[in-house]
């Protein structure tokens, strides 16, 4: 079979995808006899067929693989992302600057979290313990209204009862007692400083002679001392109450 001569058409469709591949890349002095010779003729098949393309198809033959070319070029002079990223282009000294900030504002951060919840917390205590203290200031007011109730009752109880007492002195020691009855100086000195809580003074014969006090006089002095004394009485009891109704309210 005789060998036909290559149509217009193949040669443009063989230049196009002679073009379509990437510009053989240059071949190093220590490249093998066979390496360099194959690369020689891709070069002169690709220079052949450029020839045969027609002008118009030419130039924008030639101008495409121009762009692919450039494309390729461009791409190679970017540079390649490591591994690291973007944090790998910052240098030492500011990734040092930039762990110590952070570290800093964490522990800036933790900080005022931690004091404004302390202080969340003082605050807290402080109102329950003002809630607590209000508590037991109520409950002490209603304890000594009570306390005092019961005091103020029971000394006019006592008053009532002293003065009826006293009331009736001359009814139990009438006139005629008070004749025969003679109050000498020394009943007098003896029953005013057991009164006062002191030792009398040393007897005398003054002490023998009547002081012309009556007897019935006498009497209701002795009441009036001893409803004063039930008084004071009751006046303790109430106060020792009151303690205990104190305590008992701030311990609730």
């Amino acid at each position: 079979m005789c060998d036909r001569a290559p149509g217009p058409a193949r040669v443009r469709r063989a230049g196009e995808l002679l073009l379509q591949r990437r510009q053989p890349r240059v071949l190093p002095i220590h490249a093998g006899h066979e390496t360099q010779c194959g690369g020689l003729r891709r070069g002169l098949r690709r220079t052949a067929a450029l020839a045969l393309l027609p002008g118009q198809r030419l130039r924008a033959a030639h101008q495409r693989a121009a762009v692919r070319r450039a494309g390729y070029s461009a791409r190679s002079r970017i540079p390649a992302v490591h591994r690291g990223g973007v944090v790998s282009v910052i240098p030492w000294p500011y990734r040092l600057l930039t762990l110590a900030a952070l570290s800093v504002a964490l522990v800036g951060f933790g900080w005022i979290k931690g004091a404004s919840h302390v202080q969340a917390q003082w605050d807290a205590a402080i109102q329950q313990q003002a809630l607590q203290a209000a508590a037991v200031r109520e409950r002490q007011a209603q304890a000594t209204v009570k306390v005092v109730t019961e005091y103020v009752d029971r000394v006019r109880i006592v008053r009532e009862k002293g003065e009826t007492i006293i009331k009736e002195v001359l009814v139990y020691v009438p006139v005629q007692a008070d004749s025969a009855c003679t109050i000498n100086r020394g009943f007098v000195r003896l029953h005013d400083a057991a009164a006062a809580g002191e030792l009398p003074e040393p007897a005398r014969d003054a002490d023998a002679a009547a002081t012309g006090i009556a007897l019935s006089a006498v009497a209701g002095t002795v009441a009036a001392n001893y409803q004063t004394c039930h008084e004071n009485a009751e006046q303790l009891t109430a106060l020792q109450a009151w303690v205990r109704e104190m305590k008992v309210a701030g311990e609730q």
